[in-house]
């Protein structure tokens, strides 16, 4: 064996070195085969695509690539023009105030060169001095120092842009409530300082605002739940830190919640003016519409029509409250409604709103929300179900009832409930009271019962003998003449993040 190695050496080598170079372009071949594969397939992929864009139109050949590129570009800019009714509705107010706040407090750079103070860089610097420490205490002395020594003429700017603040939030302003809605606008949580009197404060002084507002608006809330959430009309102050102790983390969400509630309640009520047509038909007014309608020669009337009882706002899916602070299923269902779900770069908060009044006061509400971008607040109503207030045909069974039966009719048997939308004088017949209801010609106070039945049956006798369309009552409305109704509208209110 030996032998033949020391005969064969060289052919041995030359056998190995070919064993090993076979080897090596197998592996380098295999590589290639799969790449090769690979390329084909997507080859392939492309060649499918090409054809479905092929199939559009336009296709995107050499000639229409143009045109496609200019609308990219154009719907790209739609897209960011939209996204600017979504950002707060505080945003401009708080760039003036930043603007001010820079005229004052000019800083420069090692060149020497004045650095913009952008709302970017003004949050930024905001964030970095209140993480300096975790405790309140000290986050609020932070604070006091930003405001006093960063810029010295925070107070000032203030005082100029609080005026134009107070047009966008129902919330009565101060220097200090002024400056914490413009943080907030600008992405800075607001925290009332961390403290439990300051939302106490807050609170009562936000329900009193809009319960003032509500001068002419009826309450009849539907439910006792109406507190921390919602407003009353009998705001308990004393129980409110106690019903409901939120941690202060959650002081941002509150107030977010509540600044969603006092704009639907400030236009809830404006929506106060209705156009009737002179053939009874109602809309909600506008000012273009009562233009069409004075260049056409139509006539018409308007007329106010706010909404009438108040009976709740509120979250959607809010379970008990006297569960919130707990480790609960129900809690965590409270918190993830006040906090508002993600989708996106959307936040979504859902809630629902129950109010009384005339369908066309309903209607003026929904539009009224459903053009509230135009303000910076984007709203989607996503149902509305209307619950009528009076049963017309139950009174009129009642009233039958009462002929067949023959019974004495009550002097007055109408009860408020009853009479709610009675004598509005709006539509034909409306405002007329039903036959059964007049009175009868007055009688002496001596006349005898006997005598008044005399001339009851007389009169009514005279009645029936009168042409159909000259009789007592003929042409009112029986049943469907009161418009006053329940309305509970479920709405979105939607801002980005």
């Amino acid at each position: 064996m030996n032998r033949f190695t020391r005969n064969n050496l060289f052919l041995i080598i030359v056998i190995v070195c070919s064993c090993i170079a076979a080897a090596v372009l197998l592996v380098f071949s295999l590589i290639r085969y799969f790449a090769m594969s690979q390329c084909i397939s997507q080859i392939e992929k492309l060649r499918q695509e090409i054809i479905a864009l092929g199939k559009r139109k336009p296709a995107p050949v050499d000639e229409n690539r143009e045109p496609i590129m200019n609308n990219t570009k154009l719907y790209a800019n739609v897209d960011e023009q939209l996204l600017v009714y979504f950002k707060p509705h505080m945003h401009k107010v708080a760039k003036i105030f930043v603007g001010k706040l820079q005229e004052s407090n000019p800083q420069k750079d090692s060149d020497g060169r004045i650095v913009p103070l952008t709302p970017e860089k003004f949050v930024n610097d905001y964030n970095e001095m209140w993480n300096r420490s975790q405790h309140f205490a000290n986050r609020n002395f932070n604070y006091r120092e930003f405001r006093e020594h960063r810029f010295k003429n925070w107070s000032q700017a203030i005082r100029e842009v609080m005026p134009e603040a107070q047009k966008y939030t129902s919330e009565p302003l101060d220097p200090d409530s002024t400056a914490e809605v413009l943080l907030a606008a600008l992405g800075i949580p607001r925290t009332l300082m961390e403290q439990p009197e300051n939302m106490v404060k807050y609170m009562n002084n936000y329900q009193a605002a809009l319960i003032k507002l509500m001068t002419n608006v009826k309450f009849n809330a539907v439910t006792d739940r109406i507190d921390w959430f919602g407003f009353a009309p009998d705001p308990k102050p004393a129980n409110l830190m106690t019903q409901f102790p939120n941690p202060r983390e959650q002081y941002p969400m509150i107030t977010t919640v509540w600044d969603i509630y006092g704009d639907v309640v400030t236009r809830m009520v404006k929506c106060s003016k209705i156009i009737k047509k002179s053939n009874g038909t109602e809309i909600p007014w506008t000012k273009e519409i009562e233009g069409e309608l004075k260049e056409k020669g139509e006539k018409f009337t308007t007329y106010d029509d706010s909404v009438e009882t108040f009976f709740g706002l509120g979250l959607r899916g809010i379970p008990d409250r006297s569960v919130s602070n707990s480790n609960t299923p129900a809690a965590e269902a409270m918190n993830q409604a006040m906090g508002g779900d993600d989708s996106g770069r959307f936040k979504i908060y859902r809630l629902r709103l129950q109010i009384g009044g005339s369908i066309a006061g309903v209607r003026t509400m929904i539009k009224a929300l459903d053009e509230a971008y135009k303000d910076h607040r984007f709203y989607i109503v996503r149902s509305v179900a209307l619950f009528a207030e009076r049963d017309d045909a139950e009174e009129i069974f009642k009233l039958q009832a009462e002929e067949l039966g023959g019974g004495e009719k009550k002097t007055d048997n109408n009860t408020p409930e009853q009479n709610v939308g009675r004598g509005r004088g709006r539509g034909r017949g409306r405002g007329a009271v039903p036959a059964a209801e007049k009175p009868v010609a007055p009688v002496p106070a001596k006349t005898s019962l006997a005598q008044q039945k005399a001339e009851e049956a007389r009169a009514k006798e005279a009645n029936s003998k009168l042409k159909y369309y000259e009789r007592i009552g003929y042409g009112n409305v029986l049943i469907g003449d009161s418009e006053v109704c329940r309305a509970v509208i479920d709405f979105d209110y939607v801002v980005l993040k």
